[in-house]
């Protein structure tokens, strides 16, 4: 399969402190990473959205989408370790990742919000 992933950027880009810029880095490459390999997608968006305090960041397929509570809690390994892996960087980071998607209905959206400055919660 052939996919087309385009990036968008909003808000006024800043320089992020590194831990954030590379915890963003890494989700969103294993977003796509699961999708090029997983979801049979013939598109897909980045979105970068920085606001004063937060950075968020989404990664959006038209894939076959899948249940995620059932790719999470499957006790087949590697399945779902990087699911897990994405919710544990972003937690570090005192952030919320949320991943929307239904095999019934097609298509995945994984969001991240990260606070960018320090003691503030998302």
């Amino acid at each position: 399969f052939r996919s087309q992933i385009k990036f968008k950027k909003t808000g006024r880009e800043k320089r992020l402190p590194s831990q954030i810029a590379n915890t963003v880095f890494r989700v969103v490459q294993e977003a796509l990473t699961n999708m090029l390999k997983h979801a049979q997608c013939k598109n897909a968006v980045v979105s970068l959205i920085y606001k004063p305090t937060s950075i968020e960041a989404c990664v959006v397929d038209d894939g076959k989408g899948f249940d995620v509570d059932e790719a999470i809690s499957s006790k087949q390994r590697p399945r779902g370790l990087g699911l897990i892996g994405m919710r544990e960087r972003v937690e570090l980071m005192k952030g919320t990742l949320n991943i929307d998607s239904h095999p019934d209905r097609g298509g995945t959206n994984i969001s991240i919000k990260l606070p960018t400055i320090r003691g503030e919660h998302a």
